[in-house]
C-alpha cells in the first residue's frame, strides 16, 4: 500500500520540476515518531507507520543490540528510539559501485515491504567545496552515475530526494559547474523514468544560502 505523503514536503516549482523543502540532512519530519521501544534486540522487519523503510541493519539498530546484549537496558531503550525511525540511504558512492548500493538496499525493504527512501548526493562540486564536498568528476561521470542510480531502481516504487543543497547553492552563486541546473533536471527525467519514482528536489531554507548582491546600477 501507497504511504501518505509526508506532511513535511513543501512543493514548490524550480528548473521545471517539483522542489521540496527538506531539512537535509536529518529528514526528522518524514517519520512519524514510534513509541519506546523495548530494550530486547531489535531483529526482523521493524514497523514503519510513515511506511518508509526502518533498516534493521542501520548503524543505530546494530548499536541498539550491541547494548542489549552488554544489558545496558537504559541505552539500549534509548538508542532504539532512533533505531526505529526512516533514514534515507545517502547515496555517495562512485561511479560502477553505486548501483550495487541501490540493489541491496531496495533488497532489504521489499523483504520488510516498506517503501525505499533514497537520497542521491553526488553532483560535482558537491556542497560547494565545503563540508561535505567531493561527487562526481565532471558532468559526463555524473550522467553516467544518475543513470546507473536509475538502472538499479528497475521499476521498484521509491521516493528520492535529490541533491540536498543543490538548488539554494546554484542560486546563491556557488554552483560547482556550468549547468548544475540542467543536470538536476535530466537526473529527474531519468529518475522518474526508471519506474513509479516520486522525486523531490531539496529548494533549502532562507538561511540555507547567502543572498546574492544585488545587480550594480547606474
Amino acid at each position: 500500500m501507497r504511504p501518505r505523503r509526508p506532511t513535511a514536503l513543501l512543493l514548490g516549482a524550480t528548473v521545471g520540476v517539483a522542489v521540496a523543502i527538506v531539512a537535509a540532512p536529518a529528514f526528522s519530519g518524514l517519520a512519524d515518531v514510534s513509541p519506546p521501544m523495548p530494550p530486547t534486540a531489535l531483529t526482523g522487519p521493524l514497523p514503519s507507520p510513515s511506511g518508509f523503510f526502518v533498516d534493521p541493519q542501520s548503524p543505530a539498530a546494530r548499536q541498539q543490540r550491541q547494548w542489549a546484549a552488554e544489558g545496558r537496558t537504559d541505552d539500549a531503550r534509548r538508542i532504539a528510539e532512533i533505531a526505529a525511525q526512516p533514514v534515507p540511504d545517502w547515496l555517495t558512492q562512485p561511479t560502477r559501485a553505486v548501483g550495487a548500493d541501490v540493489r541491496s538496499y531496495l533488497g532489504r525493504a521489499a523483504a520488510a515491504k516498506q517503501r525505499p527512501l533514497l537520497v542521491p548526493y553526488f553532483v560535482p562540486g558537491r556542497d560547494c567545496g565545503s563540508y561535505s564536498s567531493g561527487g562526481a568528476a565532471d558532468a559526463a561521470d555524473y550522467r553516467a552515475w544518475i543513470r546507473e542510480v536509475g538502472a538499479a531502481l528497475n521499476g521498484v516504487a521509491a521516493t528520492v530526494v535529490l541533491e540536498p543543497d543543490a538548488v539554494p547553492q546554484e542560486v546563491s552563486g556557488c554552483g560547482g559547474v556550468d549547468g548544475w541546473a540542467e543536470l538536476l533536471a535530466e537526473a529527474v527525467a531519468v529518475l522518474k523514468a526508471a519506474g513509479p519514482v516520486v522525486v523531490y528536489v531539496d529548494a533549502g531554507n532562507p538561511g540555507s544560502s547567502p543572498t546574492p548582491p544585488p545587480s550594480p546600477t547606474r
